[in-house]
């Protein structure tokens, strides 16, 4: 995604119908996150 502009349409339409799919496979098997708090503040922030 970072060399979009370099691309033309069809080189980035190319590529995205390669790699979304993919992109969307992996974050399926993510693991669900159980231990969740709404109100965790994390103390310091990079």
């Amino acid at each position: 995604m970072e060399a979009a502009k370099d691309m033309n349409s069809e080189e980035f339409i190319d590529k995205s119908i390669k790699i979304l799919p993919l992109l969307y496979l992996k974050g399926s098997l993510l693991p669900k996150i159980e231990d969740y708090d709404e109100n965790y503040v994390e103390k310091f922030v990079d």
